[in-house]
Parts: structure tokens; C-alpha cells; sequence
């Protein structure tokens, strides 16, 4: 049995538009068990965005119960790209920052057990 964290990397692409909504695929490739791909839908809502992923059961040994995600750290850089003049950037974020990037993540288990974790990073100029 494996007790101890099992660490993955996830790669995000821009995903297509699915019934009018933006998509996100993450390619997922855990240290342990299979390399899997998962659909994320993007939301807003005011001025909040969500990213939303329905991750399958995540296989580990023969025997062994399967795997969940507790947590998920990102390096997210700045990307633009230039289009007929025009520049565009791949992630929007605000304006403006006050020392951190505050956000959250909720995890819903196959229990029914619901885990959210406050998420805080610098802000870099």
C-alpha cells in the first residue's frame, strides 16, 4: 500500500469552445499509475473566474485503492501572443495586486467528503 504523497505534473492547453463555454485540458503525469487527460470548464461569475475539473479515479498498484488529488501548485507564466497588430495574453488576471493572489480549491472525494484549500501567492511585477 502507498501512504506516502504521490506527486504528479499537470500541463494545461487552451481546450475548444464546448456548448459556448471555454475548455481546459490537463494532461495529468503522476509518478504513480497512468497518464490521464482530464476536460476543465471555465465560469464566471462577476468578476470571479472558476476552473472546474471532474479528475476520473486515479489507478495506482494492482490491489491498492485508487488515488485523489489533495493539492495542486502552479508556476503559471505570463504568455502573449500578437495577432494582426494586436497583442493578446493567454491568462488575464487583474490589474492591479496587494502583495498576494488569493484563491481557493475545492475537493469532492468519491466518499462524499468536500476538502477546500485557501491557495496564496506573491504577486510578481
Amino acid at each position: 500500500m502507498v501512504t506516502d504523497p504521490v506527486n504528479g505534473t499537470l500541463t494545461l492547453f487552451n481546450g475548444a469552445r464546448v456548448g459556448g463555454k471555454d475548455t481546459v485540458l490537463v494532461y495529468v503525469f503522476p509518478d504513480l499509475g497512468p497518464t490521464f487527460v482530464s476536460v476543465g470548464k471555465i465560469t464566471k461569475s462577476g468578476s470571479r473566474y472558476t476552473l472546474d475539473f471532474n479528475v476520473p479515479p486515479i489507478k495506482t498498484l494492482p490491489s491498492a485503492p485508487d488515488a485523489s488529488v489533495i493539492s495542486v501548485k502552479t508556476k503559471t507564466p505570463i504568455k502573449k501572443v500578437t495577432k494582426s497588430g494586436k497583442r493578446y495574453y493567454l491568462i488575464l488576471a487583474p490589474s492591479t495586486c496587494k502583495g498576494t493572489w488569493k484563491g481557493s480549491g475545492t475537493f469532492y472525494f468519491a466518499t462524499g467528503e468536500t476538502q477546500t484549500v485557501p491557495i496564496s501567492q506573491k504577486c510578481k511585477k
